[in-house]
């Protein structure tokens, strides 16, 4: 079967047609580009306390890991087994509410003894987004036309860079003028006007929600995406290619360490 051909410019002019005419795809890369932009405006806020209360490069490093980790290994067992059963607006609603509430806790690290805490609340924001990231992209194709797909897919790829540059400048302007109490509650606001947005969407959220799992048990349903990449060359080259990136992330974490010791630069340095 031939792929359709997009009716719609390449580029930017075929992104501001797409989200000009297609209201239900428009409210969900809303959502996206809220949550997906409190993604990095925290880190750079969390990079920064953790790297000043213990003074450690490594603590911040290891942050950057606790923030990849757990949502990684989370979507090799089971949040894409939830996108693909469960109604995904709702998935997508729930991670987003979850981590706003998650995202207060940051307010409560004031020692280094709390340090604990930030890492905790880090991860359970990185198992959030692991909901949250294939519930967004599995609602696509149904949310849009089939000329519509290669634009909004590309679209969809372009936010994530696009919010991470953008989401970084923003964290860190606001943690340097008016503190990173400030930087945490608008993080976690991001995340429920984020909710709001995606709440609006009318569209098809269709999955396999009431299809009996496959014989042989949960197990054997939860680990489907496994056997679908291991069968399949092409898509697992695909697949491989943001872990390999993914290993570069740990450098993120001397970001901190640079900023506040090599540069005396603050927030705005990382």
């Amino acid at each position: 079967m031939k792929a359709a051909v997009s009716s719609l410019p390449r580029g930017l002019p075929g992104y501001l047609a797409l989200l000009r005419r297609n209201r239900n795809y428009r409210l969900l890369w809303t959502g996206q580009v809220i949550s997906q932009s409190g993604d990095w405006f925290y880190t750079v806020a969390l990079l920064g306390l953790i790297t000043q209360l213990t003074g450690s490069a490594l603590s911040g490093s290891l942050a950057i890991v606790i923030q990849t980790l757990p949502s990684a290994i989370m979507g090799l067992l089971i949040s894409g087994f939830v996108a693909d059963r469960f109604d995904r607006q709702k998935v997508m609603i729930a991670a987003d509410l979850a981590r706003a509430a998650v995202a207060l806790c940051f307010l409560l690290v004031r020692t280094a003894d709390w340090v604990w805490l930030a890492y905790a609340a880090t991860a359970a924001l990185s198992i959030g987004l692991s909901f949250f990231t294939p519930a967004s992209s599995a609602s696509i194709p149904n949310l849009v036309s089939a000329d519509e797909l290669t634009v909004a897919g590309a679209l969809d790829v372009a936010t994530f860079a696009t919010t991470l540059f953008v989401g970084s400048i923003l964290g860190g302007v606001v943690s340097q003028l008016f503190g990173r109490d400030t930087a945490f509650l608008v993080n976690s606001a991001s995340f429920v006007l984020s909710a709001v947005f995606i709440s609006r969407v009318r569209g098809n959220f269709s999955s396999r929600q009431g299809e009996p799992l496959p014989p042989g048990s949960l197990l054997r349903g939860l680990t489907e995406g496994l056997r679908f990449v291991r069968h399949d060359a092409r898509i697992r080259l695909f697949v491989l290619v943001k872990p390999a990136w993914c290993l570069a992330l740990g450098g993120i974490g001397l970001y901190s360490a640079y900023a506040f010791q090599v540069y005396g630069a603050g927030d705005m340095g990382i």
